[in-house]
C-alpha cells in the first residue's frame, strides 16, 4: 500500500521573492517530496490578513516583524524559522540639508501603519539613543508622502519601491537607514493548531521542496520560465515584469546559502529574537497584554528547518 500524501495550503501576496512557492508548486517539487501544497495568491493585503486571521491556510510567509500585527489581533502564530533576510528595500530618507541634526521631536512620515515600518524606524532611532515616543509619526499615501517631502514640509520619511527614488532625487534626500541595516527575518508562520497537527517529517518535505525550487530559480537557463511563472501566477492580473524590475524585486531579500542559514537558525536566532523583542517592547510596538507570552520558546519552532538544512549541506 502506498504512503498517504498529505495536502497543505499556503496563502501569500504577490512578491517576487515569494514566487519560490509558486515555482515549487508549478514544477512539482513538493510532489517529488511526497506532499501536496496548494498556493493561494491574494491580490490584496486585506485579503491576506483575512486569510491569516481566519486560519484559512496552513502556511503564511511573513517577515518576523509582520507577525506582530497578527499577535496584536490575538492570533497565536508559530514562527517556523528564518528562510531569507531583508535586503534594503525600504529606505528611511532624510533631507540632505538636515544631515547631522538631531531628529528628536521631528515628524517622520510612514507609508503604512504596519509593524514592519514601526520596527524599522525604531531600529534607526535606537542608533541615535531614541525611541518612537521621541518623534511624531504620521501616515501618508505614497503620493502625499513624496509631495510633502519634496516641498519641504517633511525632513524624514520612510519610502518604498518607486516612491523612494522620487524622494531621493527630486526631494534631495539622503538614505540614512534601510532594511539591510538590521535583521528582519523572512520566514514561514503557521497557527499553533496547524503546527501541532502537522508531522515534523512533512515540514521537512515542505522545506526540501522550497530548496529545490530555489536551485531551479538560480539556474540561468530557467530564467525565461521563471519570469513566466511570476507574471502568470504570482502577479496574475498585474502588468508584466520586465527583466530589470524582476531582478530588482527578487533582490529585495537575501537568500543565504544552507550553511549560513543553518547558523542563523541554530546559533544566532535566539540573539536575533532577543534584540527584536527588546526593540519591540521598548517602543511599545506589541500590545502589553501579549508581552508575557512573547518568548523564544513559545513562538519559535524551527527544529524541522534545522534538520532539513543539515540534509542540504
Amino acid at each position: 500500500m502506498s504512503e498517504q500524501t498529505n495536502n497543505y495550503s499556503l496563502a501569500m501576496v504577490p512578491f517576487v521573492p515569494w514566487a519560490v512557492y509558486n515555482v515549487a508548486e508549478t514544477k512539482g517539487f513538493w510532489k517529488q517530496q511526497g506532499i501536496n501544497v496548494n498556493i493561494k495568491v491574494h491580490a490584496s493585503e486585506d485579503d491576506y490578513v483575512h486569510a491569516v486571521v481566519n486560519n484559512l491556510s496552513d502556511f503564511y510567509p511573513l517577515p518576523l516583524a509582520s507577525t506582530l500585527d497578527f499577535i496584536n489581533m490575538g492570533i497565536d502564530l508559530v514562527y517556523l524559522g528564518i528562510l531569507d533576510l531583508s535586503n534594503g528595500h525600504k529606505h528611511l530618507i532624510l533631507k540632505s540639508s538636515f544631515l547631522g541634526k538631531s531628529v528628536k521631536g521631528q515628524t517622520i512620515a510612514l507609508y503604512s501603519k504596519e509593524s514592519t515600518t514601526h520596527y524599522l524606524v525604531a531600529q534607526y532611532l535606537r542608533t541615535k539613543g531614541l525611541k518612537l515616543s521621541d518623534v511624531n509619526l504620521i501616515y501618508l499615501d505614497d503620493e502625499s508622502l513624496a509631495d510633502q517631502f519634496i516641498n519641504g514640509d517633511l525632513k524624514l520619511a520612510l519610502a518604498f519601491r518607486g516612491t523612494k527614488e522620487r524622494v531621493k532625487t527630486i526631494g534631495k534626500g539622503t538614505v540614512v537607514f534601510t532594511t539591510s541595516d538590521y535583521i528582519d527575518a523572512f520566514g514561514i508562520t503557521a497557527s499553533r493548531q496547524t503546527y501541532g497537527s502537522t508531522p515534523q517529517s512533512d515540514f521537512m518535505k515542505f522545506y526540501q521542496g522550497r530548496f529545490e525550487a530555489l536551485k531551479w530559480i538560480e539556474d540561468p537557463s530557467n530564467w525565461r520560465e521563471f519570469k513566466s511563472i511570476v507574471n502568470e501566477v504570482t502577479y496574475k492580473d498585474y502588468p508584466d515584469f520586465n527583466d530589470n524590475d524582476l531582478r530588482a524585486q527578487l533582490h529585495e531579500v537575501r537568500v543565504p546559502p544552507p550553511d549560513m542559514l543553518l547558523k542563523k537558525n541554530q546559533a544566532e536566532f535566539r540573539s536575533i529574537f532577543d534584540e527584536f523583542k527588546e526593540v519591540v517592547i521598548a517602543n511599545r510596538i506589541l500590545d502589553e497584554q501579549y508581552a508575557a507570552n512573547f518568548t523564544f520558546e513559545a513562538m519559535i519552532h524551527n527544529q524541522a528547518l534545522i534538520e532539513a538544512l543539515k540534509m542540504n549541506l
